[in-house]
């Protein structure tokens, strides 16, 4: 089971249908030159919400 590289909790991916707001998230972590990979689902809910309020981390 892979932990998340932002809080390092332990976390089961699941593939299935993705939130608008994960979408988001990704794209907002893609632009930034990071990688959406070994972040937990919570995580890139969080990232997409701050970028789409507009106070990126």
């Amino acid at each position: 089971m892979p932990r998340c590289r932002k809080c390092g909790e332990k976390y089961d991916e699941d593939e299935g249908v993705m939130s608008p707001v994960e979408v988001l998230g990704e794209l907002f972590l893609e632009s930034a030159g990071e990688s959406p990979q070994n972040l937990c689902p919570a995580c890139r809910e969080e990232i997409g919400v701050l970028g789409l309020l507009g106070f990126d981390e």
